[in-house]
């Protein structure tokens, strides 16, 4: 009997360049053959749609929190890209100001008029901190700051139990060269799209900000610590593929540009109609 590939999930954590990651798995999976969780319906799916009906799409993706196993015979395959939590925490904030049609900004009346420090002090939004704790181990839904260690300890199981590779935003095309070598892929050329229009004021990251940042990714901070480490060392072991394989990269995302970037604004239009890419 001939074992299935496993289907192939993205758990993509919020403002981690996952959006441009996403449009590269749109060149390489049918659309018929995607299951994406991106709408609030989509999230609520990924818990009510039976193993069975799951088991026959090759890939899953969107904003969703890991879940183990889920009952797939063919498995699953987890993937996702962790970004230094500072960075990761501001670029969601401005992404969040300039982006009329955010979803929760529809639903937070005083978004607009808010500045970041007032964002941390206030709790606005209730997962604004360590994110991708709560991603990783599954407690998307716990109050501001009530993630603790034993969400750490639970993330870091999950991550070094089932993410057998996982990308780095600050190492992206060291990802996609790790990842498509694991996978077998091609290379996967790119070009970055989703990048926020807002104007972010430095006077905006005062001392009190800093601090308050830096609380808001406490447990973040241990988690990226513990990916950097295991990332450096994937490098270190596929350095000669690696070099190869940057260098094609990049090469080839220099002559396919226009190409990609066409194929890209048709998916993000058609992903913007149909409430998928949020």
């Amino acid at each position: 009997m001939t074992v299935p590939k496993k289907q192939f999930m993205f758990v993509h954590i919020p403002k981690t360049a996952g959006t441009t990651f996403v449009l590269i798995l749109g060149r390489l999976f049918k659309w018929n053959k995607t299951l994406s969780y991106y709408s609030e319906q989509g999230r609520k799916n990924q818990v009510l749609f039976s193993p069975e009906y799951k088991n026959k799409f090759d890939l899953s993706y969107g904003h969703i929190p890991f879940m183990a196993n889920q009952g797939l015979e063919r498995g699953i395959e987890y993937f996702t890209f962790l970004r230094k939590p500072r960075e990761r925490l501001i670029s969601g904030y401005k992404y969040l100001k300039g982006d009329k049609d955010h979803g929760i900004k529809k639903a937070t009346a005083v978004a607009d008029t808010h500045s970041l420090k007032d964002f941390l002090k206030q709790g606005i939004i209730k997962n604004f901190d360590n994110l991708m704790v709560r991603f990783l181990s599954n407690n998307i839904e716990k109050g501001y700051l009530e993630i603790n260690e034993e969400d750490l300890k639970l993330a870091i199981k999950n991550f070094d139990t089932y993410f057998q590779i996982f990308g780095l935003t600050e190492y992206f095309d060291e990802s996609l060269v790790l990842l498509a070598d694991h996978m077998k892929w091609s290379p996967l050329y790119y070009v970055k799209e989703n990048r926020s229009s807002f104007k972010f004021k430095p006077e905006e990251l005062d001392e009190e900000t800093e601090k308050l940042i830096s609380a808001c990714n406490k447990y973040d901070e241990i988690l990226y610590k513990h990916a950097l480490e295991r990332f450096l060392k994937m490098m270190e072991e596929k350095r000669g593929k690696l070099e190869y394989g940057l260098e094609e990269l990049k090469n080839g995302n220099e002559k396919h540009k226009m190409i990609i970037s066409f194929r890209n604004k048709s998916s993000l239009l058609y992903s913007y109609i149909r409430g998928k890419i949020g």
